[in-house]
């Protein structure tokens, strides 16, 4: 298997095919403005940072997970949990796809269906320039929910690191 996007960034020489005493080798070539550039981890948390604070329809961001609960290492994943209105969620949904499409790329994408085991929209997503090991993890949830619903209990989800917070969460 070889991923176009990574080989047409690396541009190293491919092997196509191998029978006894032959081995054809081939070389893809970077198309012009191919972006290349690999983001890692702290960059996207900043970019995110950054898409959450403009984006007046998210009340609330935080990052959980990991983040949460101190324990990062090079292989954690990012868990942004973004709070809307219920008539907005879709679209912060959408947004954050078309940020993560513009700022990392898509190789990979799944929308958790409803139900969800607790309570909130759901995706998980892998991006083209960030590393292969590094999922988003995304969960969308209304600002009505009532507290106990909104996976902040501390001995379990860890101190949220707080992005924004328009709502006074």
């Amino acid at each position: 298997f070889m991923d176009p996007l990574r080989a047409a960034c690396d541009g190293s020489p491919r092997v196509g095919a191998r029978r006894p005493g032959v081995t054809v080798a081939f070389v893809i070539f970077r198309p012009a403005g191919l972006d290349c550039r690999v983001m890692d981890r702290s960059s996207l948390i900043q970019a995110l940072r950054e898409h959450v604070e403009r984006d007046a329809r998210i009340l609330v961001a935080w990052l959980g997970g990991s983040d949460a609960t101190g324990r990062t290492d090079e292989l954690s994943d990012v868990d942004p949990m973004l709070v809307s209105s219920k008539t907005d969620l879709e679209g912060v949904l959408d947004s954050f796809e078309t940020w993560i499409e513009a700022t990392v790329g898509i190789r990979a994408r799944h929308r958790f269906p409803e139900p969800w085991p607790h309570g909130h929209p759901q995706a998980l997503y892998l991006g083209d320039r960030i590393s292969e090991d590094l999922a988003i993890d995304l969960v969308v949830m209304d600002v009505e929910t009532p507290i106990a619903d909104r996976l902040l209990e501390i001995e379990r989800h860890g101190e949220p690191l707080v992005l924004v917070d328009r709502a006074g969460w």
